[in-house]
């Protein structure tokens, strides 16, 4: 009989030595855990750092030198007159009379006897002049619905379209793409001699009778001026403003500051400082990743320091208001964060709005854009931390790539090592084997 090594000298290489690296993993497991928390810092930043921009961003507005420069247009009757404004049209009442208004030419071609407006109409071909442009109708003749679309289609400044007036009888209507009393002309057709009256219709059909409807401007008087326009739209009459006539008839139009839009700036400001607040309470809460994180303390206080700033109107240093921003209605909460009163905002602007204007720009707005600027920048506060969370996810990465291939020459080595003991373990078993058969056992 056979004799057999004692059980278990056989072995699965492949397995045991799996099991002998898993048991070497540990210090790549914690580079790889120091990576992701690395990582989550990084996204973390980044959310904050976009928080701060938002927050520079808004205070900008409220510093920048249009702050207050927001119109809002009311007319009386909307639809006679609406108007717009660019913002740099000062305050005032403008009176408008519409009595005319800018109307395009038309030119209208009647057709009788017209069977099918799909149906190719001899002599509908070769080419016709439009607006001193010509149109190319082609070599085969048109019916009057490809004649339409060729006109469409060609840019001649001019819309075309077919009426179907019933009993066989249409007309083809061109009407000008503008307005006014020279802007709005068709030039070369509906005139004598149009050789489209005898296209249209047909050789051996009478011709087409040709309708005219004369070009126009528009007449409205301004603060009691008598004026005229080409279009109904007019953006040369007031500097800043566009007036748009819709009828026939009179409307107010006012313009005056919109308290209501710079009373938004001033509330986006709020929101984006509320949220700087709360991500950094966040972040720095017992599950944020930045878990009792001085930094996030210290961009609280610069924010809170330079709203905060004493200002003086007069220049002197020497002054009792540490919280300017109170002054149009922003106040600070129990929880750091800021409220607005959008009454008494209101209140400051109406009651000095340059003062408004002067003190954010002068004083606690400035301040706060600039210090953002500062911690945003490479080496400030928050730029540097970033910077050297940078530095160290590359590091730690180098380490991981160290670690691993450490491990993969290490796993290679046993499972040379331990195929070479396997195979010898084998040969020792058919030694033992060939004895055994030998001696009859």
């Amino acid at each position: 009989m056979a004799y057999s090594m004692p059980s278990g000298l056989g072995m699965d290489v492949n397995q045991l030595v799996s099991q002998l690296i898993s048991t070497e993993q540990g210090p790549l497991n914690q580079v790889k855990s120091r990576i992701m928390t690395i990582d989550t810092q990084v996204s973390d930043l980044g959310k904050l750092k976009s928080a701060l921009s938002d927050l520079k961003a808004a205070m900008s507005k409220m510093t920048a030198s249009d702050f207050l420069k927001v119109n809002k247009v009311t007319s009386s009757d909307p639809s006679t007159v609406t108007a717009t404004s660019d913002g740099t049209t000062p305050n005032g009442s403008f009176q408008l009379n519409v009595t005319q208004l800018a109307a395009p030419q038309t030119v209208t071609y009647s057709l009788s006897g017209v069977a099918d407006p799909t149906t190719a109409v001899t002599g509908l071909q070769g080419a016709v002049m439009i607006n001193g442009q010509t149109v190319n109708l082609g070599a085969s003749n048109l019916s009057l619905n490809d004649f339409v679309s060729k006109v469409n289609g060609a840019g001649v400044g001019v819309t075309a379209s077919l009426v179907n007036q019933g009993g066989g009888s249409y007309k083809v209507v061109l009407m000008s793409q503008k307005t006014g009393s020279t802007d709005g002309q068709i030039t070369s057709n509906g005139q004598p001699g149009d050789p489209l009256v005898a296209k249209l219709a047909g050789t051996g059909n009478p011709p087409a009778t040709i309708g005219n409807s004369t070009a126009q401007d528009a007449q409205y008087t301004l603060n009691g001026v008598s004026l005229t326009s080409q279009s109904n739209t007019v953006s040369d009459a007031v500097p800043g403003m566009t007036f748009t006539f819709n009828k026939v008839g009179s409307s107010g139009v006012t313009v005056g500051r919109d308290n209501d839009a710079i009373q938004k700036k001033a509330q986006d400001f709020v929101d984006a400082y509320n949220k700087v607040i709360d991500l950094t309470n966040s972040l720095r809460g017992k599950d944020g990743s930045f878990k009792g994180d001085s930094m996030l303390l210290s961009v609280q206080r610069q924010i809170y320091t330079q709203i905060s700033a004493p200002y003086s109107a007069s220049g002197s240093p020497k002054v009792t208001d540490a919280f300017p921003l109170v002054k149009i209605g922003i106040t600070l909460d129990k929880n750091g964060k800021l409220m607005l009163d959008g009454s008494a905002f209101t209140k400051a602007l109406q009651s000095d709005p340059n003062g408004v204007a002067t003190m954010l720009t002068n004083g606690p707005g400035t301040n706060l854009v600039n210090s953002i600027s500062g911690m945003l920048d490479t080496q400030g506060l928050i730029g540097s931390r970033d910077g050297n969370l940078q530095t160290s996810r590359r590091q730690q990465s180098n380490r991981q790539d160290s670690i691993q291939a450490a491990l993969d020459r290490r796993q290679q080595a046993l499972l040379a090592q331990y195929s070479q003991l396997n195979s010898s373990l084998a040969t020792m078993q058919a030694s033992l084997n060939r004895v055994a058969s030998s001696l009859g056992m």
